[in-house]
């Protein structure tokens, strides 16, 4: 008779067992990971958007800090909204942009009710 050379099922289940605790381990690691590669992405995102958006504004009110637009906050924000694909522009005045929420204490009561617009 000859014999068979193979693993035993106890051998099977401990590799597979060390390869399942090795995973949970280095999962939520990977997934922090990944998460902060997103964050940094939306950052340099966002950044790039309104960097060009001050480019193209430069071409309307001319070099920076010089003129009256530049100064003037309305003018400004006038000028960057038509820059960029802004779907509404809130402003401080219009109720339903913006709501009402609540500072949680330690000991889990509301602290105030602060309003944002």
């Amino acid at each position: 008779m000859k014999k068979i050379i193979a693993f035993t099922m106890a051998e099977v289940l401990v590799t597979l067992t060390i390869i399942g605790v090795i995973a949970a381990l280095t999962l939520p690691s990977l997934n922090q990971n990944i998460q902060y590669n997103h964050l940094v992405s939306g950052c340099l995102k966002s950044y790039s958007v309104l960097n060009q958006a001050i480019e193209r504004m430069k071409v309307d009110f001319g070099p920076v800090g010089f003129g009256t637009k530049w100064n003037d906050p309305d003018e400004f924000w006038k000028g960057l909204v038509a820059q960029m694909n802004v779907v509404e522009n809130c402003g401080s005045t219009k109720n339903g942009c913006w709501y009402n929420y609540y500072v949680k204490q330690r000991n889990g009561k509301n602290d105030a009710n602060y309003s944002l617009g």
